[in-house]
């Protein structure tokens, strides 16, 4: 997609648009592209002012915020997925032993 090309170029003014920092930004929301050009441009244009906003909240460097925020959701999705793991075997009724 062209933000990336616009990330390299000119990455204090643009960042990647991803779906996984995209549910950071927007977490009961799925990233849909638009077939219309003027659909996607409001689109990226709207991330990005939301993004820096996030960025000023939570004192993230904007320059390489697509970085933090995707390695984010990846550690948040390993968490997540852990969890309902052993939620699933608490309720089977599964017991946690070590075999050493």
């Amino acid at each position: 997609m062209a933000s990336t090309i616009l990330r390299f170029k000119s990455p204090k003014i643009y960042q990647i648009l991803d779906q996984r920092v995209y549910r950071f930004i927007y977490p009961k929301k799925t990233l849909k592209y638009s077939s219309n050009l003027n659909d996607q441009i409001n689109l990226y244009i709207q991330y990005l002012t939301d993004l820096k906003t996030i960025c000023i909240e939570r004192k993230i460097d904007y320059s390489i915020s697509d970085r933090i925020l995707y390695s984010f959701d990846k550690l948040l999705y390993k968490i997540e997925s852990f969890y309902k793991y052993f939620i699933l075997h608490l309720k089977m009724n599964c017991s946690f032993t070590s075999s050493i």
